[in-house]
């Protein structure tokens, strides 16, 4: 009853097959009936379907740098909470491309390629978290380019295979790059 009333006070145009709907099988569509309720206090009627019809558009366009309906579901379908880590995302993946800029540019000693490995390990896991598999693949390739560069012996590292190293370090780098500006441009098409 309480649900018939709710609808009918949203004005639900499909109140009478929600009705019957909740009649022949409650747990099947409360949820469904009880969702379009909240959505429609929260956003207004019409509302929330534009926001979250543009939202997901904009996902399947770019359905190679995140898995939408997989990350909505780490944030327990909550758009606004999932919107709010994908910016602290960016601001996360933003930090640790300086730390490797600065020692791609300028490798100071034999620890360098560790600070790489220790940075792309933080965007890898982070985006991992959100269903960011472009980034999540990207990083784990400077990771472990890096700890193949670190892993060089002190003989080694005086000799072409560091250099061979850090130009796949660089490769791999060249193409997480890539993928973070795929993020951007995605964090840019959903309005975050």
């Amino acid at each position: 009853m309480l649900l018939g009333v709710a609808v009918a006070l949203l004005g639900c145009p499909t109140f009478d097959i929600v009705l019957q709907a909740f009649d022949a099988s409650p747990p099947k569509y409360l949820a469904a009936a009880i969702i379009d309720i909240a959505l429609r206090i929260e956003f207004g009627s019409g509302r929330q379907h534009n926001i979250m019809a543009s939202t997901e558009s904009a996902a399947t366009d770019f359905s190679h740098v995140i898995d939408w309906t997989e990350a909505m579901e780490q944030c327990g379908d909550d758009e606004d909470f999932l919107r709010e880590l994908l910016s602290d995302l960016r601001g996360e993946i933003d930090a640790q491309i300086v730390k490797i800029d600065a020692v791609l540019e300028k490798p100071t000693n034999d620890q360098s390629f560790l600070s790489i490995m220790r940075a792309s390990h933080v965007i890898k896991g982070a985006s991992s978290n959100l269903m960011c598999q472009q980034l999540r693949e990207g990083a784990t390739n400077v990771e472990q380019a890096a700890e193949e560069a670190n892993a060089l012996s002190m003989e080694d590292r005086d000799s072409e295979k560091l250099e061979e190293a850090a130009k796949k370090v660089k490769e791999k780098y060249a193409d997480l790059m890539k993928a973070v500006e795929n993020y951007h441009k995605f964090l840019e098409s959903v309005g975050v």
